[in-house]
């Protein structure tokens, strides 16, 4: 099991304390994955994309000077890691770039058919770069998740920050809030509540089922599938 957790653009109150509100997401995705860590945001340079052989917890408290350059990011994409295919290594940490795309999964995915066919190849090992590759020759679509076999929860978003998806499955856990315009996420619905009521905000926390969430816009589109191909695995 991995988790993700982040946000794209939510309307913060003015006194929000953003890092603060960055820790708790963080720290309390490592019950889920404790192998690696790691983060892309739509910062420039450096700060876009990092990756992290070790605990999130440990990696807090190597960069507890960073995080509130990071907490500045309005798109924001973090996953923690255990690992079933692929070593612990940093190019198998998520989240990937591929093309003009930087993705992190939680789940577990028969994705080498679909890569086959991908204008990408992945740089690791792992089922879940595999999957972007095919997801992002097709900009991250509907038809595209459509394709997926296997579980996942998957945030994606474009290198700019001017597109982010969000999609799961029927049976992956995913939860999700509404803050204004934008959307905060966790794989726990109780790590996403407690995380925002540290920093004073309330707001209603959602389970996310066989749905798309695409920004702009946001609005949700529903998954539809001939068949069944999930299992019961939450793994990543």
């Amino acid at each position: 099991m991995c988790a993700i957790t982040g946000w794209h653009r939510p309307d913060f109150p003015a006194r929000c304390d953003r890092e603060t509100l960055l820790r708790h997401l963080i720290r309390k995705a490592q019950p889920f994955g404790d192998k690696s860590f790691g983060l892309a945001t739509d910062l420039p340079g450096k700060d876009a994309l990092v990756k992290y052989v070790g605990m999130p917890s440990q990696w807090l408290a190597q960069n507890s000077r960073d995080i509130g350059r990071f907490a500045k990011a309005q798109t924001l994409i973090a996953h923690a890691r255990y690992p079933t295919q692929g070593d612990v290594v940093r190019r198998n940490c998520h989240p990937f770039k591929v093309g003009d795309w930087l993705m992190a999964h939680n789940g577990t995915l028969r994705a080498e058919r679909l890569m086959l066919r991908s204008s990408f190849v992945p740089a690791g090992e792992t089922d879940s770069e595999a999957a972007g590759c095919w997801l992002a020759t097709h900009g991250f679509s509907t038809a595209s998740l459509e394709e997926l076999e296997g579980t996942f929860a998957i945030a994606a978003m474009s290198k700019d920050g001017a597109q982010f998806v969000l999609a799961v499955d029927e049976v992956t856990s995913l939860f999700v809030a509404r803050i204004g315009e934008g959307i905060l996420w966790h794989k726990s619905g109780e790590a996403l509540e407690s995380s925002l009521r540290a920093v004073g905000i309330q707001a209603e926390v959602q389970a996310l089922r066989s749905q798309v969430l695409r920004f702009p816009g946001g609005r949700g589109e529903r998954l539809d599938r001939s068949s069944n191909l999930f299992g019961a695995r939450h793994d990543a």
